[in-house]
């Protein structure tokens, strides 16, 4: 007998029915703690430990190792690290996001970025991840995927996604493909609203599903939920069900017809399309029924409603015992498989060496390099002696995340201007609001008079909950036309949603970040000044020019 078949053999009802349980309720800790010593939790979320100790890097790992040191039944500890887990903490290695390894068009990278996040994330207790993204991005409007995907083609997703998830099971961390069934043509970020893909079955198979399928065959973990509605999926008694409390969708394809037998993980029951129209307990009863093994639970409410309403649907019979002991026993094996019963203590010195990965943080200067993507050329590199003004939207320092996002959103227009500063000590800087007013238009337009080179640089991120998340806002956008009518020599840097670029007057030179970590910014500094030569290629379509694999 395995030791999960052993643990499940022993255990309570109330223990069986915590396991599928992830706790992350961000005022409940006491509750949370009240669990763990009680055997009642099968996980805890990055969020709540974030929220309870402030982002200080110390008392993080001395509240994960308070965590593991009561816990009855050693936890999950979950995390959402698309980028890394300085995502979620001030710890570790920045790594571009899902686009700019997309853009590098290398398997290779992905499945280095892969391992290099998973073996961070586990250096800090971490063995169940919310990674990585696996919808194709079809739709260029997308609010909530686009640069958090790979690309907009479905074998080269299928691609990048297998390496990174080989990369990630190396580490011996359980990835979660998401957001499944697909989230790649949407226009509706669904922790707002509920989005409706209206596709054909056949187009599913071969584009939203396909990802998902296929490394499930090749040995995927893991995958995450998406709350969507998918009719040719759901027809019938499903009408108007997200595909997250989708038991045709879940169980019936998924366990069934796939023959998965990894973990299914529900993504945040918190969002709207699901909180909203079902309440706390029935959604966590069908989240179960469904087919998930493991639920994101509420972080708004306490941990406890979540275990009673599942407890109370076990004992009414709502709940088949069977099936409870079979996600029970699949989370045991799973922990079983990446250790979790043996990561007793996070070493003290286990912060200074996450800060300092040498083999990691080159790798994502390497990668960085190979992401940034040129897409016009006419004055590159700049001229040094040139008077240059560096115009970069400042938006940052109001940014305010979605806490079930849990995203880290640090400050980068000074890093800008000092990497701009190495080659021209004398260049000038002005941070402009993410939604200029006509007053201060009229106010860059009379100071951009006295330069010959501008450089334009906006932060087009996507982000949960946001009004217009990674599109630029139509002042931002008639301050570009100004800057362009001047005459001047325009440099356009997007970091970010490279999209935006389709809606833009041709500048002089046009150069696609993707992301805004500080060695994506290093390398398109290094490469509009000559030290370094662009190799990234577009992962997506912008236009009818700027097609996937275009580059410069």
């Amino acid at each position: 007998m395995s030791k999960a078949n052993e643990m499940l053999k022993n255990m309570s009802l109330d223990e069986k029915v915590g396991q599928v349980i992830i706790c992350r309720g961000l005022e409940y800790s006491d509750s949370m703690e009240r669990m763990l010593k009680e055997g009642r939790l099968g996980g805890v979320g990055g969020v709540i430990i974030r929220d309870k100790c402030n982002k200080d890097p110390e008392k993080i790992l001395r509240y994960i190792n308070h965590i593991l040191s009561i816990a009855k039944i050693p936890p999950f500890l979950y995390l959402d690290c698309e980028s890394g887990i300085p995502d979620m903490f001030p710890i570790g290695t920045a790594f571009p996001n899902s686009m700019a390894v997309g853009a590098t068009h290398d398997p290779d990278m992905a499945g280095k970025i892969g391992k290099a996040i998973a073996e961070e994330a586990k250096m800090l207790g971490f063995t169940l991840i919310c990674n990585p993204v696996l919808d194709v991005n079809t739709n260029p409007d997308n609010p909530i995927i686009g640069t958090r995907a790979f690309g907009d083609r479905t074998d080269f997703v299928i691609s990048l996604g297998d390496a990174y998830v080989k990369g990630v099971q190396e580490a011996g961390v359980i990835p979660t493909g998401k957001h499944f069934p697909g989230h790649g043509d949407t226009s509706i970020d669904s922790h707002i609203a509920m989005p409706v893909v209206n596709h054909s079955r056949s187009r599913l198979d071969e584009v939203e599903l396909r990802p998902f399928r296929e490394l499930i065959e090749r040995g995927m973990k893991g995958i995450m939920t998406a709350h969507i509605y998918y009719p040719v999926l759901q027809e019938g008694d499903e009408k108007d069900t997200p595909a997250t409390l989708s038991r045709k969708v879940l169980t019936d394809m998924v366990k069934n017809e796939w023959g998965f037998e990894g973990l299914i993980v529900s993504d945040s029951l918190t969002m709207r399309a699901i909180k909203d129209r079902y309440g706390i307990e029935k959604a966590a009863v069908l989240a179960f029924n469904a087919g998930n093994d493991l639920i994101l639970q509420d972080y708004e409410s306490d941990p406890e409603i979540t275990f009673a309403a599942l407890k109370k649907a076990v004992l009414d019979g709502e709940i088949d015992k069977e099936e409870l002991d079979a996600s029970v026993l699949k989370i045991l094996k799973m922990k079983e498989w990446c250790n979790v019963i043996n990561i007793n203590r996070i070493e003290e010195d286990t912060i200074q060496k996450l800060n300092n990965h040498k083999e990691h943080i080159e790798l994502s200067g390497t990668i960085s390099k190979k992401a940034v993507t040129v897409l016009e050329n006419d004055t590159i590199p700049l001229d040094t002696n040139s008077k240059t003004l560096l115009l970069a939207v400042g938006g940052d320092a109001l940014i305010k995340t979605a806490k079930d996002m849990g995203t880290v959103i640090p400050r980068r227009n000074d890093y800008l201007y000092s990497a701009l500063k190495k080659y021209q000590q004398n260049a000038a800087f002005i941070s402009v609001g993410e939604y200029p007013s006509r007053e201060e238009l009229e106010r860059i337009k009379a100071e951009i008079a006295m330069f010959d080179n501008i450089i334009f640089a906006t932060f087009i991120r996507i982000m949960s909950y946001k009004e217009g998340s990674g599109k630029m806002p139509e002042q931002q956008a008639e301050l570009v036309k100004m800057l362009h009518q001047s005459g001047k020599n325009i440099t356009t840097i997007v970091f970010g949603n490279p999209y935006v670029v389709g809606g833009l007057p041709k500048s002089s030179n046009t150069v696609c970040a993707y992301s805004d970590c500080k060695f994506i910014i290093d390398s398109v500094i290094d490469i509009l000044y000559g030290k370094l030569k662009s190799s990234g290629k577009l992962p997506v379509t912008i236009n009818k020019k700027y097609t996937f694999g275009y580059g410069l």
